[in-house]
């Protein structure tokens, strides 16, 4: 069990906060480079980026949010390269 971050638009978040990650919809505004997964991150400067649109940065001091998730992670899968139609880790 680990405490990662989860960065996502204020929207978002609301919506997060009340039904819960649903890996079936992630990536769903800022691709999907490693497949649909509920993306997370031990690094809160990481998470921080997918807080406001790409198109349209934030002003350097705009308030932000992320999320800090308690994960219960199983076994690991090390992608060595972009994987964006992936619907799980491969066998």
């Amino acid at each position: 069990e680990l405490l990662l971050f989860h960065g996502a638009k204020p929207d978002s978040v609301e919506k997060i906060v009340k039904g819960g990650l649903d890996p079936r919809r992630g990536g769903e505004d800022v691709g999907k480079m490693f497949g649909t997964a509920t993306y997370l991150t031990p690094n809160a400067s990481k998470a921080d980026i997918y807080t406001e649109p790409f198109s349209c940065r934030l002003p350097r001091g705009a308030e932000r949010r992320i999320l800090v998730v308690r994960a219960a992670l199983g076994e690991s899968f090390r992608a060595i390269h972009a994987m964006p139609n992936a619907t799980r880790p491969p066998d």
